[in-house]
């Protein structure tokens, strides 16, 4: 199983947090993410409901090469605690039952850093220093807490290798 764990792009200061929008450069960020990865055979694109995130993922599904849903969703909030949202990612796991499942979660500093950090390590506290729009990958056999293996983390400005 393939898990993608990916932090909005560059957003724009609004009154309201859930509110602010992707700057230009956000959506040149997460519009180079996608096209580098559009082959990529996502089974289903998760994202904060907060309008820089939910901008990302629409950006990230509209340049993949075959149609993948999106679904928005509180838990990966930012003020979401980590243990909930991994919660969260484990149980869509097991709703989906398919070992060749692979998903895109799309969030916020410090959760995706702290989901990382807890799906591979076990535990919280690994900084992975995800740039905006920046992206990792993690593989299991069997997801739990310890168990992904990282194979790799991108920035939109490091997306050639």
């Amino acid at each position: 199983m393939k898990l993608f764990l990916m932090r909005h792009g560059d957003a724009q200061q609004a009154k309201k947090d859930s509110d602010r929008e992707l700057t230009p450069q956000g959506i040149t960020q997460s519009a180079a993410m996608a096209v580098h990865f559009k082959n990529e055979k996502l089974s289903h694109i998760f994202s904060s409901d907060y309008l820089r995130a939910k901008q990302t993922a629409t950006h990230f599904q509209s340049a993949l090469a075959q149609p993948v849903p999106l679904e928005l969703t509180e838990y990966l909030r930012p003020s979401t605690e980590t243990l909930r949202a991994f919660d969260f990612i484990l149980d869509t796991f097991e709703r989906i039952d398919n070992p060749n499942t692979c998903i895109l979660l799309v969030s916020h500093l410090p959760l995706v850093s702290e989901l990382c950090s807890l799906a591979v390590k076990g535990r919280v506290g690994q900084d992975y220093g995800f740039a905006t729009s920046g992206l990792a990958c993690l593989e299991a056999d069997y997801p739990d807490e310890g168990t992904f293996e990282l194979k790799w983390i991108k920035s939109p400005d490091k997306i050639s290798g």
